[in-house]
C-alpha cells in the first residue's frame, strides 16, 4: 500500500492528504519489511489521533482569529475617531488661524497708519529742531570767535565722524547764507562761514589722501559724498588719479603691473563715487596722455622709415 501511495505521489501533483496517509501507515506498520501485515485498528486510531489534533489546531486558529479581527476592528474604530477628532481640531484651527491672520492684518494696517500719522507729527518737528540748530550755530558765526565747527576745522587731529558733522553743517550754513541779504549785520558772518567751509574741505581732502593711500575706501565715500556739491568734489577725484598713476615710471612701463593697477583703481572708483564713469575716463585719458605717450614717443620715431616704424609698432604691441 506504501508503494502504491508513493506511486500515485509520483505521477500527480501533491496532495497533502495521501502524504498523511502514507505517514500514519508507516507508523502503524513500523519499519516496512516483507513480512509487515497492515493493522487497521491502529491505523484507524491514528488517523482519530490525527483529526483530534487538527480538530484542535482548528479550534485555535479560529480562536486567535477571532480575537484578530476584534483587535482589527477595534483598531478601525479608534483610527476613525481620532481622525475625525484630528479633522474636528484641524477646522478648529484654521478658523482660529483666519481670525488671528485678520487680527494681524488690522493690527499691521492700524500701525502703518499710526507711522504715517508720528512722521506727519514728528517731520516738522525735526526740522524745526534742526533749523534751531541752524540758527544757534549762525549766530556763533555772528560773534568774533567764530562758530563750533570752525575750530573744528582748524583741528587736523579731530575725530573722523566731527569732521565730517562739521562739514554737512557748514554746508548747510553756506546754504543758509545764500538766502540773508547782503548787508552789515551778515557780511561778518558769512565771510567767517566762507572760511570755515574752505578750511574744512581742505582738510577733507587731506584726509581723503591719506585714505586713499590707505585704502581706506569707506572713508573716501563718505568724504566724497559730503563733497558731492562742492568744487572740491573734482580734486577728489584728480586725488584717486594721482595716486593711481604716481608710481608708473613712463620710462619703463610694465604694462601687466599697470594693467591691475587699473583694475585695483577700478574698483576703488566703483565704490567711492556716485558716478564712477567719469572718473574712470578721467583716469584713462591720463593714463594714456602722462604715461603711455612719453613711453612710446621714447621708443617709437614718428619721423623714422616706415619698416622701422612698424617693426617697433609691432614690438611695443607684444608686450
Amino acid at each position: 500500500m506504501s508503494s502504491l501511495l508513493s506511486g500515485i505521489c509520483s505521477d500527480s501533483a501533491p496532495n497533502y492528504g495521501i502524504a498523511l496517509v502514507d505517514r500514519l501507515t508507516k507508523s502503524t506498520l513500523g519499519i516496512p519489511t516483507a513480512d509487515t501485515d497492515l493493522q487497521p485498528e491502529k491505523l484507524k486510531e491514528n488517523f482519530g489521533v490525527a483529526l483530534h489534533e487538527l480538530y484542535l489546531l482548528k479550534i485555535k486558529l479560529q480562536e486567535k482569529t477571532s480575537v484578530l479581527e476584534a483587535k482589527c476592528r477595534e483598531d478601525e474604530r479608534t483610527f476613525r475617531m481620532t481622525m475625525q477628532r484630528l479633522r474636528s481640531d484641524l477646522s478648529v484651527l484654521h478658523d482660529q488661524f483666519n481670525k488671528l491672520d485678520t487680527q494681524v492684518h488690522m493690527v499691521s494696517g492700524k500701525l502703518v497708519i499710526l507711522g504715517d500719522q508720528l512722521e506727519r507729527e514728528s517731520l516738522p518737528r525735526k526740522r524745526i529742531e534742526e533749523a534751531r540748530d541752524l540758527i544757534l550755530e549762525f549766530y556763533k558765526f555772528l560773534g568774533a570767535g567764530g562758530g563750533t565747527f570752525a575750530t573744528a576745522a582748524m583741528n587736523s587731529q579731530g575725530d573722523e565722524n566731527q569732521v565730517l558733522e562739521a562739514a554737512t553743517r557748514i554746508k548747510n550754513l553756506s546754504a543758509l547764507c545764500l538766502e540773508l541779504p547782503d548787508d552789515e549785520r551778515f557780511l561778518a558772518a558769512k565771510q567767517r562761514v566762507t572760511v570755515a567751509n574752505l578750511d574744512l574741505e581742505t582738510l577733507l581732502l587731506e584726509r581723503f589722501r591719506t585714505s586713499c593711500g590707505n585704502g581706506n575706501t569707506d572713508v573716501m565715500k563718505r568724504i566724497a559724498d559730503v563733497l558731492l556739491t562742492s568744487k572740491s568734489h573734482s580734486t577728489c577725484a584728480e586725488i584717486v588719479i594721482e595716486e593711481t598713476l604716481k608710481s608708473i615710471n613712463p620710462r619703463n612701463i610694465n604694462f601687466k603691473e599697470v594693467t591691475q593697477r587699473i583694475v585695483a583703481a577700478e574698483k576703488d572708483i566703483m565704490a567711492v563715487f556716485s558716478r564712477p564713469e567719469g572718473v574712470l575716463m578721467q583716469l584713462i585719458n591720463s593714463l594714456f596722455s602722462t604715461k603711455f605717450k612719453p613711453y612710446l614717443d621714447s621708443r617709437i620715431e614718428p619721423s623714422s622709415p616706415v619698416d622701422v616704424y612698424l617693426s617697433n609698432l609691432y614690438t611695443e604691441y607684444q608686450k
